[in-house]
């Protein structure tokens, strides 16, 4: 009898899967963390995501949709019509650019890559095939990447009955009249309808629609005008509601684009994404000298301040998280003592000689008190007591754990998986020192970006007050190392993966857990969020607000400042 269950559940017979319960997925969030800044830019550019940076799109759009409940060929259904149209203006921006020789001024633009081979391949061919439907494979073609967007720029609006045609809003018609008029006098239009249908459209056709429909050309067209009081929502009853609202929050991009064009004014090189976020961190800053804020404009400021203290906030959380299946994966498996034990033996010296301190020795002999005093009197902000300090702080610039100086570090190659997590933990007490400040002296709610998250996905707040806690308790640096790596990476993966696998059948796990000694799985990257402060720009250029000079350095455009002037004067 023995025998018989022995073989029954020997090595070769046990009972295993016969078909995966989950899949795997390496495109996921880790620690679910950073959802948090995706909501601030829906607050601050409520009109712009990451897949929508061209802003002629908007009269397109709103022209198709028109033209759709005007007249459509019998049985074609609107996905079917905007592929149409839209193929037809894609191919009308290539050859025009092609034939102007712009060249490469359709960046951006929805379907490019399929469409620019189609181009290659057809040659001197008068005749264009109008059967590269595939050239995108969402459903509703480029349209379903702006629906949002034009949602929250309050073009269009869904109906109340499921049934019923998409509802048009005013901005939508006077956007349609506008592009309709830029193109009125093209063959293309006089044919529109036929060739919705047609199997063939002529390459001079395409042409001259494209001389009137180019992207690059907005500025100069009709709809130019009705885009830029779209996007700027220039008829907005609040330029930067109250981000608590539980209502819709409509048309507030003016304020976050009129920064950048007060950023661009101000310039004196190339500008771009990290120029931005530089800008917008220590743009408050008394000692920064790269941008000075105008007064109306750091109400928006200090919301965006908010997003890029977050931004480093998590990816200093994720280096930490990098560490630690770095070390499981060198040392281990592990019990969290065992890691706790290592963590304790290590080697100091980077954060000695970033402080400019005499050899403090192991991590639990360094008081995190008198740590954080000598960071606020390196940053000459300790003649006053804690509270003020922090103040002072959260207004400079000069610090010894200047984020920007310290992520430079991090970034480079050459710094060692431990030195990066050593940097990493003095950026998060340089945010918690700012975000003390922040708290004692906020006045336009952009505290409540520090709230976001909550306990699921780890806010600012409660960051801040953990600490608090540890710093007045006299507790070590490596009391709050050993929080960080509990709560924030071991803790946090686990309860992200939980919800993932349970959610979506995806399995997250980077490390496993076999009665709490912890084996290295895989490795994870790291990287910020997207600002869409790239796609911000690239509508801004289109509007014609902005002009380069000799040296190809930005600079605001007799439009751009008339634009901006006309915000700050709206401001009162």
């Amino acid at each position: 009898m023995k025998k018989s269950i022995n073989k029954t559940f020997s090595a070769e017979n046990k009972p295993c899967w016969i078909e995966k319960i989950y899949s795997d997925d390496s495109g996921e969030d880790f620690l679910g963390l950073r959802s948090v800044q995706g909501n601030i830019t829906d607050y601050l550019l409520p009109g712009i995501i990451t897949i929508t940076p061209r802003a002629r799109y908007y009269s397109f759009y709103s022209w198709l949709l028109h033209e759709y409940q005007l007249q459509h060929p019998a049985g074609m259904s609107l996905a079917k019509f905007v592929k149409r149209r839209e193929q037809v203006f894609a191919l009308a921006n290539l050859f025009f650019d092609m034939e102007s020789g712009y060249g490469d001024r359709t960046g951006g633009m929805i379907g490019s890559r399929k469409l620019s081979q189609v181009l290659s391949e057809i040659g001197e061919e008068k005749q264009i095939l109008l059967n590269n439907d595939d050239y995108i494979g969402a459903t509703y073609g480029g349209y379903g990447q702006y629906i949002g967007v034009m949602r929250s720029l309050e073009i269009i609006q869904e109906p109340e009955d499921e049934t019923a045609d998409l509802e048009l809003l005013p901005k939508s018609k006077a956007l349609a009249q506008a592009f309709e008029k830029a193109i009125k006098g093209t063959v293309y239009y006089k044919k529109r309808r036929e060739f919705d249908t047609a199997k063939f459209i002529h390459r001079d056709v395409l042409t001259e629609y494209g001389s009137v429909c180019y992207l690059s050309e907005l500025a100069d067209a009709p709809d130019s005008q009705p885009t830029l009081q779209t996007l700027f929502g220039l008829d907005a009853k609040h330029m930067l509601p109250d981000p608590q609202l539980s209502l819709p929050r409509l048309g507030n991009m003016a304020l976050s684009l009129s920064l950048m064009l007060d950023m661009l004014d101000q310039t004196k090189k190339q500008f771009n994404d990290d120029e931005f976020r530089r800008c917008a961190l220590y743009g408050a800053c008394r000692d920064f000298q790269d941008y000075r804020p105008r007064p109306k404009l750091k109400p928006v400021l200090a919301h965006w301040q908010m997003f890029q203290l977050r931004e480093y906030y998590v990816y200093c959380l994720y280096v930490v998280w990098r560490y630690f299946l770095d070390t499981l994966r060198s040392k281990g498996p592990l019990t969290f003592e065992q890691f706790l034990n290592h963590l304790d033996g290590t080697d100091t010296s980077r954060i000695n000689s970033t402080l400019k301190m005499k050899k403090a020795g192991v991590l639990s002999q360094i008081n995190l008190c008198e740590l954080i005093t000598t960071v606020l009197e390196q940053s000459g902000c300790m003649d006053k007591d804690f509270d003020a300090a922090c103040i002072a702080y959260s207004t400079t610039f000069q610090t010894p754990l200047k984020e920007e100086a310290l992520a430079d570090i991090i970034y480079d190659e050459e710094t060692s998986h431990e030195e990066c997590m050593l940097l990493s933990l003095l950026v998060l007490l340089s945010i918690y020192l700012r975000l003390r400040g922040i708290f004692l002296t906020d006045k336009v709610a952009a505290w409540n970006w520090a709230k976001e998250g909550g306990t699921r996905r780890r806010s600012m707040s409660l960051f801040m007050e953990r600490t608090d806690d540890l710093v007045q308790n006299g507790s070590s640096l490596f009391d709050f190392m050993s929080w960080i790596f509990r709560d924030y990476i071991v803790i946090q993966h686990t309860i992200t993966a939980l919800e993932k696998w349970r959610q979506r059948n995806v399995n997250t796990f980077h490390f496993s857990d076999n009665n709490g000694v912890y084996e290295f799985l895989r490795m994870d990257g790291n990287g910020f969020t997207a600002s869409r402060f790239p796609q911000a720009y690239s509508m801004l250029r289109d509007l014609g607000l902005i002009k380069f000079n000799d040296e190809n350095v930005p600079r605001l455009s007799k439009r751009g400042k008339e634009t901006l002037n006309k915000v700050l004067g709206m401001l009162g």
